[in-house]
């Protein structure tokens, strides 16, 4: 009979400082060093979903003098000049005018936004316009109209998958800046850049993120049907876990530099399954996570931590791809 293996265990979370991450404190004069966004998308198909992603841009720290891009998109076939043309271009005006409105009570009256229209597949014609202006963020909402409402809303999808820019799903309708982020990472190189971006988000006033990095042992069922002894079980995720530390490190540092606190955890299991407990029991507001933008049978064979947490996280989720960048079809 095979050997009885540990399965993984629901470990509690705790901070990582004492067992190796060390503990950065950010400097009073590291606040400033934090880039407001100048630069950003917002995608609209008019549904409440989108009304979120417009007073949420609104609440993000922007430049005094941020370009916004407001772009709906139509279907290809569109006459110009139709009736839908002219009905959707009323509706992007009357957005437009509520983006103005939550600016100005954000006290951002300097911030110019471009209202604009475009025909064809909304995900390619949303990475053309973000690309085109050199966008820093494109904020979507995750629920779109008719049947994409089933598949979280396959645009949202598409462009986290595709763009190689980041970009921020927004879920509910925000009350206030972002206040209890968390941030998920891989122990990668790229972690960093995560880091950075999500730090880009949070207010001023946000002095505390928490870290999370979820880790597996590669091959550890295998492993166990095999007949692996538990003591080298152990010893594997006990070395998956310094590695996950040395990576940790240094995205604690780029959170620190840009004067933010991070409470680093480290926990043992499925990272989907470990992210979505985490965000519900913090009740965090945003959740920041990485994508390779896998498509085809490696997606589907590897699964998507990324997608899982977009689908099913209550927050909003800010995608970072950390591979090279799609080439679009040309027109």
């Amino acid at each position: 009979m095979p050997r009885r293996v540990p399965g993984p265990r629901r470990a509690r979370a705790r901070p990582a400082s004492a067992k190796g991450v060390p503990s950065v404190r950010p400097t009073a004069l590291a606040a400033p060093q934090r880039k407001r966004l100048r630069r950003v998308l917002i995608a609209t198909d008019f549904s409440r979903s989108a009304k979120a992603a417009l007073e949420r841009a609104a609440l993000l720290p922007l430049n005094p003098k941020a370009s916004i891009g407001l772009l709906h998109v139509l279907p290809e076939a569109t006459r110009i000049g139709g009736r839908e043309a002219t009905r959707a271009q009323g509706r992007l005006e009357e957005a437009h005018r509520g983006l103005l409105r939550w600016l100005r009570q954000a006290q951002l009256p300097g911030v110019r936004v471009h209202p604009d229209t475009a025909c064809g597949p909304p995900f390619l014609e949303i990475i053309r316009r973000a690309r085109g202006m050199k966008a820093e963020l494109i904020v979507v909402g995750r629920r779109g109209r008719g049947i994409a409402r089933l598949s979280l809303g396959s645009t949202a999808e598409r462009v986290v998958r595709k763009a190689g820019i980041p970009v921020l799903v927004v879920g509910p309708p925000p009350r206030a800046p972002y206040r209890l982020p968390l941030l998920a990472l891989e122990a990668a190189p790229e972690s960093r850049a995560i880091a950075e971006m999500a730090g880009r988000l949070l207010p001023p006033s946000a002095t505390a993120i928490t870290v999370l990095h979820a880790y597996e042992v590669p091959f550890e069922g295998y492993a166990a049907i095999g007949g692996a002894s538990e003591g080298s079980i152990r010893r594997g995720r006990k070395a998956a876990a310094e590695r996950a530390k040395a990576a940790l490190a240094e995205s604690a540092k780029t959170l620190a530099e840009s004067g933010v606190e991070p409470k680093v955890m480290l926990r043992h299991g499925d990272p989907r399954l470990v992210i979505l407990e985490t965000l519900h029991r913090l009740r965090s507001d945003l959740v920041a996570v990485g994508t390779h933008g896998r498509t085809g049978i490696t997606h589907f064979l590897l699964g998507s931590v990324a997608q899982e947490v977009v689908r099913s996280a209550k927050s909003d989720v800010l995608v970072v791809r950390t591979a090279g960048v799609v080439v679009l079809p040309p027109r």
